[in-house]
């Protein structure tokens, strides 16, 4: 073969090869890891920062998401010492449930900030969602992180 022919073909792999890293790390962007499971983040966010507490957050630049996992699947007892903590400093909490693709999941309310705390077991692991501030979206990115794992 000719020698520019070789040397086409090597630069054109390498630049499919280039194309092809590109897009992985794209789609590897778009996920993140908690506990054993990947959650395919939704749109415009990003994974930012672990907290103080090693909680992976989440950001859309305005709104802050933060997910941990505990390898206990007592979400019983996570909730109510929750409630509990709460109750103890005088803050109204609510409490509802609801289930995702077969995941059971709980949901408090706090009456006074707006923010949500959402926990499911997947796997014999407890997962938590929550935030610190009202976010009218937080139901709907805690049923698409569900459905995403």
């Amino acid at each position: 073969m000719n020698k520019k022919i070789i040397i086409a073909i090597v630069i054109i792999l390498i630049i499919l090869a280039a194309i092809g890293l590109i897009i992985n790390n794209e789609f590897q962007n778009q996920r993140v890891k908690v506990g054993d499971i990947y959650f395919q983040l939704p749109e415009n966010y990003h994974e930012g920062n672990l907290n103080e507490l090693g909680h992976v957050n989440i950001t859309d630049g305005v709104h802050c998401i933060f997910l941990t996992s505990v390898k206990d699947g007592n979400i019983t007892e996570y909730v109510n010492q929750y409630v509990d903590d709460l109750s103890n400093k005088n803050q109204s909490i609510s409490l509802s449930d609801f289930t995702v693709n077969g995941v059971h999941v709980y949901k408090s309310t706090n009456a006074g900030t707006g923010s949500n705390h959402y926990w499911f077991v997947k796997d014999g692991n407890m997962y938590s969602l929550y935030n610190w501030e009202e976010n009218p979206d937080m139901d709907n990115i805690c049923i698409n992180l569900i459905n995403s794992m």
